[in-house]
């Protein structure tokens, strides 16, 4: 599966950590189904794909929606976060849209969009879960290789 440099609105891909080796697929907690890393080191997790959204950027950069194409519960298959930095599946209406950032190397960072500081998609392992936050802590990233499903 190749690493992609630019994203095409509604293809398939994974979203795979640089650094730990592990995709992303989802973890249910207390009613909501949590963004969480994939169990083991070498699994692609679940497929995801990235549609428009019709927010731009405060430099109109293109922002984007990430939907899981398999979500456990089909009304709720979009990324978001809520105030307190935790990553979940919510509606279309409630998701939150994201700059991503690919560099010249593959790897790509992504941001919610605010104007607070902080905001990147970063690991934070709590009682044997490695959980996907944005809990603000400011120039912590996680990078990603996006990988195409083709």
């Amino acid at each position: 599966m190749p690493i992609v440099k630019e994203i095409e609105e509604n293809k398939d891909y994974y979203l795979y950590s640089w650094k730990t080796k592990q995709g992303i697929w989802t973890f249910k907690e207390a009613g909501y189904h949590y963004v969480v890393a994939a169990n083991y080191k070498g699994d692609m997790g679940d497929p995801v794909k990235f549609e428009l959204s019709d927010i731009k950027g405060d430099n109109g950069e293109k922002l984007y929606y990430i939907k899981f194409t398999n979500p456990p519960e089909a009304k709720t298959p979009y990324v978001t976060r809520d105030s307190n930095g935790w990553v979940y599946l919510a509606k279309r209406e409630d998701a939150t849209p994201w700059f991503v950032f690919i560099q010249g190397t593959g790897l790509a960072f992504f941001l919610y969009y605010s104007r607070e500081p902080g905001g990147y998609f970063r690991w934070l392992d709590r009682s044997d879960v490695r959980w996907l936050t944005t809990d603000g802590v400011q120039n912590d990233r996680t990078l990603f290789e996006i990988h195409s499903v083709e």
